[in-house]
């Protein structure tokens, strides 16, 4: 039984999105109070042969109150029981729950989930149960379907985002330094490794021990080519990328940059929020929260205008593509309860397409709460700029990036940290690109045959 096909219709199901919700702070239980308009479309209530979905996972959904949890409740009757593990431990107690037939029916997705756990059998496909033509999974279908094995869904990621960019600080780039903001470079489709070389050529030829970019891994270059280290094809196949025209580039773009001692060592990385507090490192490369908090980049600079991009991109393709990174649910295998677990995720799209709940959370971003020490004296809390936020959300619109996932890190932990390892030397230590691929290359493909289809 396909939820989606109980709910309702497609067209119907997307204007009744525009106004399912309405945020308005705290009832005073803990959860957010919202009015809804669903008694006038009782076809998008459903009945569930089993509410009760349990969710194996170190965190209690109970005591988050989201959204997708109320609505759940409202229109199923559904609850979640929480089954607690720890992050460590939280493939292991999954493996015991399936091996004892004790399965939850909820498990957060996580890296290793995909391809690793597909391979060993360990979640439930969900074609048979959601119909994924609906509308509301159009915007992230381009990444659903990397995401397929063997031509089923098995994970329907309810949310992506931009993982990692690259930080800056207008008051050194544009004002000291008289370059175009790389932001305008992007809004006309220009910032590319070649405007960024340039600038970062020129940056540290400026002054002796400027730094051009240091911060994430090599893996953010090669994504913006449009090509992964490993991919997985719908029907299972892992493919080893390594050897590609289109990394190569990539990595000797990076070489390149090592040579002429373009980027900084492992030291400067371990700034943190203090990355840019010299004026000596031109781009940083990592996560948007490096911004926020106590001791983040804005904190360390209020008084600057720090800004960000995406990685630049590859000028041998005309389309952005960038790393991305997604948020959702899986299905263990054995599952006693797969509607009710898919019902669920349903509610967890919803609540992340909805406008008015977008609205809301942009709010909060350029207002947040005052935040008070034990001594009632303020603490500095992070407020994004109108320009800041409304470019960050941009980037998820259509016809903007193109999102790329790598499955590389979806195996084993030896397999993660010999990538770790390989671009780690070409990013930090400025090997040869073509020596340290070969070198890795059979380690690699070792692992990777480990999970050969038969």
């Amino acid at each position: 039984m396909k939820i989606a096909r109980i709910l309702i219709s497609g067209i119907v199901l997307l204007s009744l999105c525009l106004s399912i919700i309405g945020c308005s702070g705290d009832n005073g239980t803990g959860a957010p109070s919202w009015t809804s308009s669903l008694d006038a479309a009782s076809e998008f209530r459903g009945e569930l042969e089993n509410p009760v979905v349990k969710h194996l996972s170190d965190r209690d959904l109970n005591a988050e109150a989201s959204v997708a949890l109320q609505l759940f409740m409202e229109n199923y009757g559904g609850s979640i029981e929480h089954v607690n593990t720890t992050f460590a431990d939280k493939f292991d107690a999954l493996a015991n729950a399936i091996l004892t037939d004790n399965s939850p029916d909820l498990f957060d997705y996580h890296w290793n989930a995909f391809p690793h756990g597909m391979y060993h059998q360990q979640f439930e496909p969900l074609d048979n149960y959601v119909d994924i033509d609906n509308p509301i999974w159009t915007d992230i279908r381009p990444i659903m379907e990397q995401f397929k094995w063997k031509g089923e869904h098995y994970y329907l990621p309810v949310n992506q985002f931009v993982n990692a960019t690259m930080h800056y600080d207008r008051d050194i780039l544009v004002d000291k330094m008289g370059y175009e903001d790389p932001k305008d470079l992007y809004d006309r489709g220009e910032w590319t490794w070649d405007t960024f070389y340039d600038m970062i050529v020129d940056f540290t030829n400026a002054e002796d021990g400027n730094i051009g970019y240091f911060g994430l891994s090599a893996a953010f270059f090669i994504a913006t080519t449009g090509t992964t280290m490993v991919d997985v094809s719908p029907e299972g196949e892992i493919i080893n990328n390594l050897r590609s025209t289109d990394i190569q580039r990539a990595m000797e773009f990076i070489e390149r940059c090592n040579n002429e001692k373009l980027f900084g060592d492992r030291d400067n990385n371990w700034r943190g929020g203090k990355a840019l507090n010299d004026g000596d490192i031109l781009f940083y490369g990592m996560g948007l929260w490096v911004l926020g908090g106590s001791d983040g980049l804005a904190a360390n600079l209020p008084e600057h205008d720090l800004f960000f991009v995406p990685y630049p991109r590859d000028p041998s393709s005309d389309t952005y593509y960038h790393s991305v990174e997604t948020t959702g649910f899986m299905v263990p295998k054995g599952s006693k309860n797969i509607e009710g677990a898919s019902a669920f995720i349903i509610c967890n799209r919803l609540e992340n397409i909805d406008p008015e709940l977008a609205e809301t959370a942009r709010d909060r971003a350029l207002n947040p709460e005052p935040e008070f020490d034990r001594k009632g004296n303020p603490k500095f809390v992070f407020a994004y700029t109108e320009e800041q936020y409304d470019f960050m959300t941009s980037w998820n619109e259509p016809d903007n990036l193109s999102f790329v996932f790598d499955h590389a890190y979806g195996f084993n932990q030896e397999t993660d940290d010999t990538f770790n390892e390989m671009l780690e030397e070409m990013l930090v230590q400025g090997g040869s690109w073509s020596e340290v691929r070969e070198r890795y290359y059979p380690v690699i493909q070792n692992e990777l045959d480990k999970y050969a289809i038969e």
